[in-house]
């Protein structure tokens, strides 16, 4: 499922409200739908101990 981000700016092509979070393979990936930018931020997986409750409330991306 794409997921557009509002106010975000391509890195690469400089364009407003291009850029999009799409969830594959354990990774969130981002990418601009008029550029051929693209970029893999992190793991979707959470860390779980045992016995502890896991964590369901979604975090949000950081941006360098």
């Amino acid at each position: 499922m794409k997921r557009f981000i509002a106010g975000a700016q391509c890195p690469q092509c400089k364009n407003l409200d291009t850029l999009f979070v799409e969830t594959r393979t354990n990774n969130n990936e981002v990418a601009c739908s008029r550029c051929d930018y693209h970029d893999v931020r992190g793991s979707v997986e959470k860390e779980t101990n045992e016995g502890a409750e896991q964590d369901t409330q979604e975090k949000p991306l950081t941006w360098h």
